[in-house]
């Protein structure tokens, strides 16, 4: 591979690093991230009624799964009323998939 040094420094610094798993916790462990809480990729929507469908869809699922709605049309009316609230991940210095939610738990 023909790389710039500095990149090339980089790039053997991290081929050599040895990551340590040292602790697992939910998001409402760590975050202090409410029930009704659901973070997303990409900046806030102006709008709940104008959120993506993809985004959309995984924050229904995210829903029924913590028992915040009985199911996806429920999850959807709650999102749609401001009762389940979606922030962006990265304020919150949290990384997610871009169609994908970060539920408490």
């Amino acid at each position: 591979m023909n790389l710039h040094p500095p990149d090339r420094l980089a790039f053997d610094k991290a081929l050599v690093a040895q990551p340590v798993w040292n602790r697992f916790n939910t998001a409402a462990e760590a975050l202090k991230l409410p029930q009704n809480v659901l973070l997303h990729a990409g900046p806030s929507f102006a709008d709940p009624k104008q959120i993506t469908r993809p985004i959309l869809n995984s924050a229904c699922v995210a829903a029924v799964f913590e028992g915040i709605a009985k199911d996806f049309d429920q999850a959807e009316a709650m999102i749609s009323m401001g009762e389940i609230i979606l922030k962006p991940a990265q304020d919150h210095d949290v990384v997610t998939p871009l169609a994908a939610v970060v539920s408490a738990s």
